[in-house]
């Protein structure tokens, strides 16, 4: 029994670390504007004595020269595989030598490619390193276990066991010392919860793919390929601040807030003016502790396409700051503190990469349609609207009837963009002492006069200061003014 158990193991490490011959990775020079070295196909040996000659050219050249950084040192993969052993001592020299990988559109890196991707870092001044990982929207990333691959091989003996053995700890040992290299003062090379995923997936026909905007934000990819937007709105904001103070503790930008509420509409989201460039904005862990963030409103594009939101904030639940420096919220005027993150943390963190287009498509939208309400004129000339019949606007999806005025209250109906809801008596206003005593007097000062312009009663509206008691599906409540209009 001990005999077939060994030879098994013996099996499944020494087939699935050592792929047959004639499968060797095609690793060349290539003039392209993402990377300078492209390698296809299998990973085997000798494949990392190939790439330290093709970067060596390159440095003869003087092409790659180190100045203040490798930041334009590049490499781009699309491998199903091959040799862990390999492509462990791949990895380790991509590493060290401080080699960016990227998987170009409809790329694929599975099983022993993917810990090469991984490793791809930049070498900066004083020997600091970041990662330098850029994956296209249309690229396959994916992570497995070592697999059983007979073929027509009936036995081992017992050197040959002994032998895969070695070259499996080997190899999972230099990952493992890689990934546990400290980048940045702090984080490791790569998240123990990923080599947790990848060695889980143990059956032949599955891999644990990178798929997911969570995925690839919490451990350190760029993405890119996409029409990013130019401007993102508050809800953007609110999942970015929550994703980024979240990935670097939690690893998980779920939706779901510390009370189960997974509606971040339900966040209280003041509208900005319509020339704000800065969104002020809570994260979902906001509560009995301070989870808040200020972010650009402007998406800046990098050089591969991948873009980037500049932002700083903290989360105290999860005891962490973004950006440079201290809480950036008690410095509202400080600009230096912000620091530039990936623009994937603006999409909900379930997005598959394969349909960022469409929601990058309607965070733009979103973001069109709030500059627009903030100049909206429409029944915000008074506090009392012209009409008990109004209709729901300026969401995306829909507004909440709530059982008392404010977004704590529980949620009695969701009334669906356009339709029509019923008022059924006067305003109440809701929020700070001093903004709700200012926005009492505005509505005064208005009284009646609904011809002309008031921009301190429309504040009032797109504030969400002012609620109104209304009925929709034989539910009777209070929705926002904010959402209503004629």
């Amino acid at each position: 029994m001990l005999r077939s158990v060994v030879t098994l193991l013996g099996l499944i490490l020494l087939l699935a670390l050592h792929p047959r011959p004639g499968h060797a990775a095609d690793i060349r020079l290539v003039d392209s504007p993402v990377c300078q070295i492209l390698l296809s196909g299998q990973i085997t040996a000798g494949d990392t004595e190939r790439l330290r000659a093709l970067v060596r050219q390159l440095q003869e050249r003087g092409t790659w020269q180190r100045m203040e950084s490798t930041l334009e040192w590049r490499m781009c993969l699309d491998s199903t595989g091959g040799s862990l052993p390999e492509a462990a001592r791949m990895a380790e020299f991509v590493f060290q030598t401080g080699i960016g990988t990227v998987l170009a559109p409809n790329a694929v890196c599975l099983s022993a490619c993917s810990w090469v991707f991984m490793l791809g870092f930049e070498q900066g001044y004083e020997e600091l390193f970041g990662p330098n990982r850029h994956m296209h929207y249309t690229a396959r990333l994916g992570f497995h276990a070592p697999r059983l691959k007979l073929g027509d091989l009936q036995f081992l003996t017992r050197a040959q066991a002994e032998e895969a053995v070695a070259a499996v700890n080997d190899a999972v040992a230099r990952i493992l010392q890689l990934s546990n290299s400290r980048i940045l003062g702090t984080r490791p090379a790569i998240d123990a919860d990923l080599l947790e995923e990848a060695w889980a997936e143990q059956r032949a026909d599955r891999f644990f793919f990178v798929d997911t905007v969570d995925k690839a934000g919490r451990w350190g990819i760029h993405v890119f390929g996409l029409t990013w937007p130019a401007e993102i709105d508050m809800i953007a904001a609110a999942r970015a601040c929550t994703s980024l103070t979240r990935w670097p503790a939690a690893r998980n930008a779920s939706l779901v807030d510390a009370l189960g509420n997974e509606d971040i509409g339900a966040l209280d989201l003041a509208p900005p003016g319509p020339h704000t460039t800065i969104l002020t904005v809570p994260g979902l862990d906001a509560g009995y502790f301070v989870n808040g963030c200020r972010v650009a409103r402007k998406v800046r594009t990098g050089p591969l396409g991948e873009a980037l939101v500049n932002a700083c904030g903290v989360n105290e639940s999860r005891d962490v700051v973004i950006g440079f420096g201290g809480n950036c919220l008690d410095q509202p005027e400080e600009q230096t503190l912000f620091r530039a993150y990936s623009a994937i943390s603006i999409f909900p963190p379930q997005t598959r990469l394969a349909d960022l287009t469409d929601a990058a498509k309607q965070i733009s939208a979103r973001a069109a349609a709030e500059q627009r309400s903030a100049t909206d004129p429409l029944l915000h000339r008074s506090c009392w609207p012209t009409t008990l019949r109004l209709r729901i606007t300026r969401v995306n999806d829909y507004a909440t009837l709530r059982a008392q005025p404010g977004f704590q209250a529980q949620i009695l109906a969701r009334m669906p963009l356009h339709a029509q809801v019923q008022l059924t008596g006067d305003p109440v206003l809701v929020g700070e002492a001093a903004r709700t005593a200012a926005c009492q007097a505005a509505c005064r000062a208005v009284g009646t006069a609904r011809n002309q312009p008031a921009p301190q009663v429309a504040s009032c509206w797109l504030d969400n200061t002012l609620w109104f008691p209304a009925s929709f599906g034989g539910e009777q409540g209070f929705v926002s003014g904010r959402f209503l209009a004629e």
